[in-house]
């Protein structure tokens, strides 16, 4: 077995550690190898633990789980579907501006529907 020795550790730290240990009736050495051992078990290594070809594979074992695409299914991409979501709200906003406008004179105005509208329609 290997020797692991820890320098500058937080006295509060080690009190805490010290009082677990004692609660699980153990020595702290003892106590501090199984929060260890623990620790390496049940911790997922990062991309930055992981070589080339694990992270290569990692990568097709989440692939994997991605149900393939339905041939000829086309997924929007991110781009349109942020545009689609804003020209709705673009619409939403000019038929308000309509609405409003309608009321009468002083409630909106009109320079403001007329420039909603050109905004839109640059889009």
């Amino acid at each position: 077995m290997g020797e692991l020795v820890i320098q500058d550790v937080d006295d509060a730290v080690i009190e805490r550690l010290q009082s677990q240990a004692v609660a699980q009736h153990q020595s702290l050495e003892q106590w501090v190898r199984e929060i260890l051992v623990g620790a390496v078990r049940s911790a997922r290594p990062t991309a930055k633990m992981m070589a080339k070809e694990e992270l290569l594979a990692e990568m097709d074992r989440i692939r994997a789980m991605t149900p393939p695409t339905p041939p000829g299914v086309h997924w929007p991409t991110a781009e349109a579907m942020i545009r689609e979501e804003r020209d709705a709200r673009a619409d939403h906003l000019i038929a308000v501006a309509d609405r409003i406008a309608a009321m009468g004179p002083g409630h909106i105005d009109g320079d403001v529907v007329a420039s909603i509208r050109e905004e839109r329609e640059r889009r």
